[in-house]
């Protein structure tokens, strides 16, 4: 419930404050018969009690700070499942339905004090979808910008992360990792196979072709077809 404007010079008293359990909240009842939630930090902050007044223009900023403190907290319960980009926690707290001053006020503070950074979340991304998942540039572009990350930081720590490992050589892991589950199957199947799952790892089709004529040539002993 939003309050309405009220005289700045109106005194109001609190006539109840009822904590809400296993909240770490207060139900703030005033004179007039509004009520409005606040932290229990903010209650111990402000001296809140019952028969203590307040200003009619003191309560909004209660509530704005109660906003951003309910929000801040879902954000750090989602921080605290995995590493988030700041886009992921906006799109979280907006379908949360925290208001909208409450999230950019949260994610501009994550944002200052380290919580949230976009460069180092790519950046980890980006080793942990090369080194563990072998996915090529384009899907990992694709997931970073779907995350919210800016184009132009993606861009930059990928070229920073396939600095260490070349494109080329990932595809080609990758490539011989996907093959050791093809066994059984008769080699022109198999290329086929190796090579639309490199495309669907993010490899460009010269990559990926590449890709299964150099572990084909390893694999077989003889110069593999290309990939048409």
């Amino acid at each position: 419930m939003k309050r309405e404007t009220r005289a700045c010079g109106r005194r109001l008293a609190i006539t109840g404050l009822a904590k809400v359990p296993r909240k770490g909240e207060y139900i703030v009842d005033l004179s007039d018969g509004y009520r409005f939630r606040v932290t229990a930090e903010q209650a111990s902050r402000f001296g809140l009690d019952e028969g203590r007044e307040l200003y009619a223009d003191e309560v909004p900023g209660l509530e704005r700070g109660y906003e951003i403190a309910v929000a801040r907290q879902a954000a750090i319960r989602l921080l605290k499942v995995r590493p988030r980009s700041a886009g992921e926690i906006r799109r979280e707290l907006v379908r949360r339905k925290h208001r909208a001053e409450a999230i950019g006020a949260v994610v501009a503070d994550f944002e200052e004090t380290g919580l949230l950074d976009d460069r180092l979340f790519a950046r980890l991304w980006i080793r942990e979808r090369i080194e563990r998942k072998g996915f090529g540039r384009r899907r990992i572009a694709s997931e970073l910008v779907q995350k919210g990350v800016d184009r132009e930081i993606v861009e930059s720590e990928l070229d920073s992360g396939f600095d260490e490992e070349g494109e080329v050589a990932v595809a080609e892991r990758a490539a011989r990792a996907r093959l050791r589950r093809l066994q059984s199957v008769p080699l022109e199947t198999r290329k086929r196979r190796v090579y639309t799952y490199l495309m669907r790892s993010g490899f460009t089709s010269d990559i990926a072709a590449a890709a299964v004529k150099s572990v084909m040539q390893v694999f077989s002993g003889e110069e593999s077809n290309d990939i048409g």
